[in-house]
């Protein structure tokens, strides 16, 4: 509530501070002084003189002017020299209160300061104002202070207030410090013992070990008197394992049970830091007449989230732990917790250990079994070693010499067995495979290893070739790898022989296919040349008797003009044969542009090509979607336009015709194939079909040159496919390629 008498007061603040000063600030203005702030002396001492003051609070320590200067400043101004000053200190050392005389300071309050104790201070000095006025007496006093004389002159009462001022700061400081100082002895207590309990955490292996530990220590506490500590046993039920303290302080006598609201609201997670009890049932019912304690602190033991159990402590007589109290004791709930959860890991571990312990003379045991069996493996290890047919030998992987040989080595190189433990296995090779033998050396890999064929030297200096096999082991403790060597000499040399024959023959063949090749060559430009060359009387022979049959019919009988016509019809023949023949050469002598061929929309446009040449026939054509090759599309439509026309023509006897064109899988690869339901032919002669010239039908049954499947074939194998036929009279015939 502010107070309405001091309105008429105009305290001035001076403080750098913002903060500061908006604080003291804040607190005048609600005890209802009017304020004014200047933030150094220079500033406040104008303000002054502008409005004067009835109460001035300064700041010692400022830039510009201090405190002490400005407090002179303002004795030294005929109008203010009577405004009271309040000087704003930590009252350092003595000094300070000389300053404070010297500058004629009013009063001194220590900072930090006490809010009540200011304002009473304010209070104190406004209200003796008007009889410092009346009691104005300048004295002169000369003091002794730290070994300097000093000669003060301010006024008595200034000096009285100043020193009461000093006196009351000199008092609460020293209260201030015997709080500390408890303070300082109480932490030293709790410090003692929390030192006291860690040191027994560290040392103790078991939960009983731990209470009896923590419990002989716990007393060292300050305010604790009593305690016991139980824990939880299959997570649900409490035992308590320890007690200490004045029997008549833990009330044994039906206080201690298992079961208690305590440990309800641990199981229940209600309780999960130190807590005060203050009205404790079963201490109450245990306690005799007035003696004995009914409230304790009840602190849970958890590790992990997971609580183990409970440590209760009886507090001091009057009262209850503190809160900071409660949280040191919570601390040591959790370092209880987990030295309880270290000691049955401990526990498990010594089990563990035991458990290892048996395992580990069962083992030592086995192994003892084992190495029985390893000396007879190894006996008849040697046995085998000693009697294997072949060469087989030992040899250090790091030195390469070697450990050991058996009778066959000996006998087929011509060394003693002394001379081979003498040697390393550079020793038995050549000199120049020495280095691809240390390469190989470097590359053995673990388990058994076909090292190939290598050439050896025996002792005699006969080069032999040898096919060997190794396998790594341990021999002697050392790194060691057996091999196993098998001549193969003999097998080498038919080798070589039998691979001198095959490269004589594949010369011989590479010869042969040259010499087949001119002369396909030769034969095919004499064959074009003279279908060429025949072209040109074929077409006189035609056009002359078709002129004789135009313009002298009327001269002709019938017998003349019937041979006129069976000549036309055999040079137009002729004339057919000669374009296929001309075809047929230009296929073969033609390069090949491989690209990706759509074979359905190939076969559509031939189909359509042939249904506009007959439109009166009724053929069903089934040609498949999607199928594709990588060939020469001119080349590929020429095999199409010959499969598919044969199938056309075939079946013109056929009422109700069918044509297909698909593809099947067969291995890896397509197969093509064109199918039809016409004339057919017999199997007997399918090696025909693909002949030049070679027909299994007459001229007057089917027309034709038999040059369409020889044309059909040749393209077929320049693109290094297969080609073949499958069929039987009158059920038609089927058409299958490769490329």
């Amino acid at each position: 509530m502010k107070s309405r008498s001091n309105r008429a007061h105009e305290i001035l603040i001076v403080e750098d501070s913002r903060t500061q000063a908006e604080k003291l600030k804040y607190l005048l203005g609600q005890d209802g002084y009017n304020v004014t702030v200047a933030t150094n002396g220079q500033e406040a001492l104008e303000l002054a003189r502008k409005r004067k003051p009835t109460l001035i609070i300064s700041d010692i320590v400022m830039p510009r002017m201090d405190g002490y200067t400005l407090c002179q400043e303002i004795r030294s101004q005929p109008n203010l020299k009577d405004v009271p000053v309040i000087l704003l200190t930590s009252l350092a050392s003595p000094q300070d209160i000389i300053k404070g005389l010297q500058c004629g300071a009013d009063s001194f309050i220590r900072k930090p300061y006490d809010e009540r104790y200011l304002l009473s201070r304010i209070n104190y000095i406004l209200t003796n104002q008007e009889l410092r006025k009346k009691e104005k007496v300048q004295i002169g006093i000369e003091i002794y202070l730290a070994g300097q004389k000093h000669f003060i002159t301010s006024e008595r009462q200034q000096i009285l207030d100043l020193l009461i001022s000093t006196y009351e700061e000199a008092f609460l400081l020293n209260k201030e410090l015997k709080a500390r100082q408890q303070m300082l002895d109480h932490s030293y207590r709790w410090l003692n013992g929390l030192y006291a309990i860690a040191g027994s955490l560290n040392s103790s292996t078991s939960k009983q070990e731990i209470a009896d530990k923590v419990l002989e220590q716990i007393l060292l506490l300050p305010g604790v008197q009593a305690g016991w500590m139980s824990f939880l046993e299959e997570g649900s039920v409490s035992r308590i394992i320890s007690v200490i303290g004045p029997p008549e302080m833990v009330c044994k006598q039906g206080a201690l049970h298992d079961d208690c609201s305590c440990l309800n609201k641990l199981l229940s997670s209600q309780l999960r830091q130190a807590t005060n009890i203050p009205e404790c049932e079963l201490l109450k019912e245990a306690r005799t007449g007035s003696g004995g304690p009914h409230q304790h602190a009840c602190i849970p033991l958890l590790a992990g989230g997971r609580a183990l159990g409970m440590l209760n402590l009886v507090g001091p007589q009057q009262g209850l732990f503190s809160v900071e109290d409660l949280k040191i004791l919570n601390g040591i709930g959790s370092q209880i917790g987990v030295a309880v959860e270290r000691a049955q890991l401990y526990e498990k571990l010594e089990e563990e250990v035991e458990k290892r312990t048996s395992a580990l003379t069962a083992e030592i045991a086995q192994r003892k079994r084992i190495e029985e069996v390893l000396r007879d493996s190894e006996e008849r290890y040697r046995l085998l070693f000693e009697a294997n047919p072949h060469p087989m030998w030992v040899y250090d992987t790091d030195t390469l010499a070697f450990l050991a040989v058996n009778g066959a080595a000996i006998r087929h190189y011509g060394y003693s067995r002394e001379e081979f433990l003498a040697m390393t296995i550079k020793d038995i090779r050549p000199a120049e495979d020495i280095p691809l033998l240390m390469d190989n050396v470097s590359k053995v890999s673990a388990g058994l290893d076909k090292a190939g064929i290598w050439r050896h030297r025996k002792k005699d200096g006969a080069i032999i070739f040898v096919e060997i096999i190794s396998h790594n082991l341990i021999f002697g403790g050392k790194r060691a790898e057996l091999v196993l060597a098998n001549d193969i000499t003999e097998r080498r040399q038919v080798e070589e022989a039998l691979r001198r024959a095959h490269e004589e023959l594949e010369l011989r063949v590479r010869e042969r296919t040259a010499q087949l090749e001119v002369a396909n060559e030769e034969l095919e430009a004499f064959s074009y040349s003279v279908s060429h060359d025949l072209r040109a009387p074929l077409r006189g022979i035609d056009g002359f008797s078709q002129a004789l049959l135009e313009d002298y019919a009327d001269k002709l009988d019938e017998d003349g003009k019937d041979y006129l016509h069976r000549v036309r019809a055999a040079s137009q023949r002729m004339a057919l044969l000669i374009d296929d023949l001309l075809d047929l050469s230009r296929i073969t002598r033609s390069q090949m542009h491989r690209e990706i061929v759509d074979l359905s929309a190939i076969a559509r446009t031939i189909a359509a090509e042939l249904s506009k040449t007959q439109p009166e026939r009724q053929v069903e054509f089934c040609i498949a979607e999607g199928i594709v090759a990588n060939a020469d599309a001119r080349l590929l439509r020429i095999v199409l336009e010959n499969l598919l026309g044969n199938a056309w023509k075939f079946t013109q006897k056929q009422p109700q015709a069918k044509i297909e064109f698909g593809a099947v899988e067969q291995g890896d690869k397509p197969v093509y194939f064109v199918r039809d339901n016409g004339a057919g032919f017999d199997m007997a002669y399918s090696d025909k079909l693909f002949g030049a010239f070679q027909r299994l039908h007459t001229t007057a049954e089917f027309p034709g040159s038999g040059i369409g499947l020889a044309t059909v074939q040749r393209v077929i194998h320049r693109h290094g496919g297969q080609v073949w036929a499958e069929g039987a009279v009158g059920q038609g015939a089927t058409f299958y390629f490769t490329l």
